[in-house]
């Protein structure tokens, strides 16, 4: 028995190490500039908020609407809410840190307090006095955070799926711990992965942008 959890303990770490080793052969990461040029619209817009560069999107004229988008995704997720909203609303939306065309955080931090510390100065960057405030998964819970904060800031929540409602979170002081396993995904991260989080966005999967 002993023999058997030894020959598979080998296997798993070999097949770890052999991945990392192809991961420092092809990785690449692709340059900030080359990416904005392939996905950045005219309507984007970047402001530095504490060291942070964040990519963000102010449409329309009227009562203002905040949306923040789920983990995993984008503003683009926002793109429907955003066609039917901005001929009566200021839309803003934003990408959070390390999603999207935002940056990483230089300080390391992607702590939920990081996290609503950041989207708070962005609110006042942008002069947002009042808004409605709407949220989806991680973004659900930022708006909530934000919200209890300042309350007299916030017209209406507006809650989607608020990953603070999640059984497996709620009543947790941290994040789980993810096994060290997966660091082998900031080396080698799997085409299915990426296009599997891309396509649970979207009820129409010819919409999901993934061909």
């Amino acid at each position: 028995m002993i023999n058997k959890v030894f020959k598979w303990t080998l296997i798993a770490i070999s097949a770890v190490v052999l991945l990392l080793l192809l991961g420092a052969l092809v990785y690449r990461d692709i340059p900030t500039a080359e990416l904005e040029a392939k996905y950045a619209t005219p309507a984007s817009k970047y402001l530095e908020v504490d060291g942070v560069r964040v990519h963000y999107r102010d449409e329309g004229t009227g009562p203002a609407v905040m949306l923040i988008h789920a983990h995993f995704a984008s503003l683009l997720m926002w793109e429907p809410w955003a066609e039917a909203l901005r001929d009566r609303y200021r839309v803003v939306r934003f990408d959070m840190t390390s999603h999207g065309l935002t940056g990483p955080d230089p300080s390391g931090d992607y702590s939920l307090t990081r996290t609503v510390a950041l989207f708070e100065q962005f609110a006042d960057r942008l002069g947002l006095e009042r808004f409605a405030l709407v949220g989806t998964s991680l973004g659900g819970t930022v708006a909530m955070h934000y919200t209890s904060r300042h309350p007299g800031r916030v017209d209406r929540l507006i809650l989607i799926s608020p990953g603070a409602l999640n059984a497996r979170t709620r009543g947790q002081s941290k994040p789980p711990e993810i096994p060290r396993i997966f660091d082998v995904l900031t080396v080698v991260t799997p085409r299915w992965l990426a296009s599997t989080m891309l396509k649970g966005g979207f009820g129409d999967p010819s919409k999901s942008m993934t061909g």
